[in-house]
C-alpha cells in the first residue's frame, strides 16, 4: 500500500468528514468526487462560522488529504462498469475501494452501518473485516496493542466464514494481513516507526454473490 492519510485527531472533524463521503457515496455517479471537493471548499470558506472552525484550522493538511484519498476512491467507483445491486455487496466493494487508498476509519464506518442489518453468518464476515480495518487505524494512532489484536480477531472471523477461502478469493489478502500483523509485533513499542506500511495488502473486490458462501459450521 502507498501512502496512508494521516489521522484526523479531532473526533467532531473526522466524522464531519465522513458524512461527506457517505453524500457522496449516495450519489453514485461520476459527479460525485467534484461533490465532495464542493462541500470540503464550502466547510473550509465557512470554518471561521463553523462548529469545526478551530478543528479545522488545526488540521487542515491532514484533512485535505484525507479528501483527496475519498476523491482517489471515489473515481475508482464511478469507472467501475458494473456496480453490485445487493446492499452488502455494494458496501464491500465500497469498503474495499477506501480500504486501498488507506481510509481506515471509514471503511468501519460504511461496513458496519451494513453489519447492524445483517444475519448472523455475514455479520461475522462483516465483523471480521471491520477488525481487520480498525486494526490498522490502532496502529496510525499508535495503539500498538489494540492494533494486534484487532488483525488477529478480524483474521480469524473471516477464516470462520469462509474457511477455504476460495469463493471470495480472501486467501492472499488474509495470509498477507497475518504477515502485517506478525511483522508489527516483532516491532514492538517501535511499530508505528518502523513498520513498513507496504506490507498492508490490497483488499480484493469480492464479486462472487456472498449468499453462495455459508459459514463454518
Amino acid at each position: 500500500m502507498g501512502t496512508i492519510p494521516p489521522p484526523i485527531r479531532s473526533m467532531k472533524l473526522r466524522d464531519r468528514l465522513s458524512e461527506l463521503l457517505k453524500e457522496a457515496l449516495r450519489m453514485e455517479d461520476r459527479a460525485a468526487p467534484l461533490h465532495l471537493l464542493h462541500s470540503f471548499e464550502d466547510m473550509v470558506s465557512g470554518q471561521r462560522q463553523s462548529a469545526f472552525g478551530e478543528e479545522l484550522q488545526a488540521e487542515l493538511s491532514a484533512a485535505t488529504d484525507r479528501v483527496d484519498a475519498y476523491c482517489r476512491a471515489l473515481e475508482k467507483l464511478s469507472r467501475r462498469s458494473f456496480r453490485p445491486a445487493g446492499q452488502v455487496e455494494r458496501a464491500l466493494e465500497e469498503a474495499a475501494c477506501l480500504f486501498n487508498e488507506g481510509l481506515f476509519f471509514e471503511v468501519h464506518e460504511i461496513l458496519e452501518a451494513v453489519w447492524l442489518t445483517q444475519e448472523e453468518g455475514v455479520r461475522l464476515l462483516l465483523q471480521g473485516l471491520i477488525q481487520i480495518a480498525v486494526g490498522f487505524h490502532h496502529l496510525e494512532n499508535r495503539n500498538i496493542r489494540g492494533a494486534l489484536s484487532l488483525l488477529q480477531e478480524g483474521v480469524e472471523k473471516v477464516n470462520a466464514y469462509d474457511p477455504d477461502r476460495s469463493r471470495l478469493k480472501l486467501n492472499q489478502f488474509l495470509a498477507q494481513i497475518d504477515r502485517a500483523r506478525r511483522s508489527i509485533e516483532s516491532l514492538g513499542g517501535a511499530a508505528f516507526e518502523r513498520f513498513d506500511r507496504r506490507m498492508i495488502p490490497h483488499m480484493p473486490l469480492m464479486r462472487n454473490t456472498l449468499s453462495d458462501v455459508r459459514p463454518a459450521g
